[in-house]
Order: structure tokens, then C-alpha cells, then sequence
């Protein structure tokens, strides 16, 4: 696998899922969604979108 030709590109994705991951985890604990609601809402994309980026 070519990871060292796509580092900028995961690099870049795994912020975003990270301050995506916070974000979401704030505006979570501000109107009390249920994690469980929260986990479906998170893990279906995120692994949607790693399908589409790797």
C-alpha cells in the first residue's frame, strides 16, 4: 500500500474527523442527543467517507 504518497491527504482527513469528532461531542452534551443517536450519526459517515478516500 502507497501510504507515504497519500500522508498529507490522511493527515489532513484525520484532523478533520477529529474536530468534527469534538465539535459534534460539544453541540452532543449542549442539547443532550443520546450517544446512541450520536454514534449512528458519526460512525455510518466516517467509515463511508474512509471507504471513499483510501
Amino acid at each position: 500500500m502507497k501510504f507515504n504518497a497519500y500522508r498529507p491527504v490522511t493527515t489532513f482527513i484525520g484532523i478533520g474527523i477529529g474536530f468534527l469528532i469534538v465539535l459534534i461531542s460539544a453541540i452532543a452534551l449542549i442539547s443532550q442527543i443520546s450517544w446512541s443517536n450520536l454514534g449512528i450519526g458519526v460512525i455510518i459517515p466516517g467509515v463511508i467517507t474512509l471507504f471513499f478516500y483510501t
